[in-house]
């Protein structure tokens, strides 16, 4: 259990994260996830306006911060949270669903896109 105070401790998000096997992605809460988390809350604050838009977070991670914040505080329309493994979507879900639960999830296995030939 993780309980973030973002913007100066007015908002509060809890997470769950878990160990993944070699410390893989699932296990952390990266640094530009909560960057970008703490400039959307400022940002909506400072005339942002997130209200009535559809945002797409690709590679959202198990926490999804960054979605959270723009359905939660920023009054986003649509959300969708996006990754390309299976078990950290199933991890997003849960944390979605504690804090936006609007916010959809949603497996995009990128990695098989990028290795697929295009046609010239």
């Amino acid at each position: 259990q993780l309980d973030l105070c973002l913007g100066k401790g007015s908002q509060n998000v809890s997470l769950q994260l878990r160990a993944a096997v070699g410390g893989g992605t699932c296990a952390r809460l990266w640094t530009g996830g909560i960057l970008l988390a703490e400039w959307l809350l400022h940002a909506t604050k400072d005339g942002l306006r997130l209200k009535g838009k559809q945002v797409l977070e690709l590679g959202a991670g198990a926490a999804a911060l960054p979605s959270i914040v723009a359905a939660r505080y920023g009054g986003a329309k649509n959300v969708l949270a996006t990754d390309g493994l299976e078990e950290v979507v199933e991890q997003m879900r849960q944390n979605v669903a504690q804090n936006a639960p609007l916010v959809q999830c949603s497996l995009l296995p990128w990695l098989t896109a990028g290795r697929r030939r295009y046609p010239k």
